[in-house]
């Protein structure tokens, strides 16, 4: 099912932005790179689709997966050989 919402236009902005909103836009933009790559290799691409609900995109999935990434706090490579 299709869910239509409509809204009016935001305001033009106006002055500098906050640097708070800098940091946000920068985020985004780095989302959308991420995202972008990740659905152009095939190998992601699939792995995205499977998680991929029947309402959300191979790219939505990849956006949440930026977004909502991990925190990796300690890697131990104590047992790594190659």
């Amino acid at each position: 099912m299709v869910k239509i919402i409509v809204a009016n236009k935001p305001a033009e902005r106006k002055g500098e932005l906050s640097e708070e909103q800098k940091q946000n836009q920068k985020r985004f933009q780095e989302t959308f790179i991420y995202a972008k790559a990740s659905i152009a290799d095939p190998n992601t691409k699939a792995a995205y689709k499977a998680a991929a609900a029947e309402v959300k995109t191979v790219y939505n999935v990849a956006v949440a997966d930026f977004m909502h990434a991990p925190d990796i706090d300690e890697v131990d490579v104590g047992k790594y050989h190659q």
